[in-house]
């Protein structure tokens, strides 16, 4: 039998899984810009984070699984502007991550089709998303499946 990647919603039995890339992921953010370092007691955090998208109506828990391991992950919410604007409702992509031998073999593309479907079920009209500035592999996945930059935010060390 050949096993086939998939990406599906996240079931409670991926939590764990789920906490480990989301820490790996915190690595790799951190090599890129120390201020992104987690905290080393952060996994109970990162559980309880992980637990509330898994079961809120308001977000949507993707992973990308191969031969019943998850490789991947990615988290996108449903959120809404302030009242000052006139298009208040927006899409999110909170947070996605594959291991690095996942990584240029579609993965992100299949997250979106599964987020777009979404979305616009949703009557959600735009999506947004944060990436650092030094990640170039998310800045490059991203831009390739056409998102643009957007804000830029700056930041300055006292």
């Amino acid at each position: 039998m050949s096993h086939k990647l998939i990406v599906r919603k996240a079931r409670r039995d991926d939590l764990g899984q789920i906490v480990n890339l989301w820490i790996e992921q915190g690595k790799f953010h951190a090599h890129l810009d120390p201020l992104h370092a987690r905290n080393p007691r952060s996994r109970p955090s990162i559980v309880k984070y992980v637990r509330s998208s898994l079961y809120s109506s308001r977000a949507l828990l993707l992973v990308a699984e191969d031969k019943g391991r998850v490789v991947g992950f990615a988290c996108a919410h449903l959120c809404m502007r302030p009242p000052v604007f006139k298009v208040r409702p927006f899409g999110y992509i909170d947070d996605a991550y594959l291991i690095p031998a996942y990584r240029h073999k579609g993965i992100v593309k299949l997250f979106l089709l599964e987020y777009n479907r979404w979305f616009k079920k949703k009557k959600i009209t735009f999506v947004e998303l944060s990436v650092l500035m030094k990640n170039q592999i998310g800045r490059n996945a991203w831009k390739k499946h056409g998102f643009k930059d957007s804000i830029m935010r700056m930041r300055k060390k006292l």
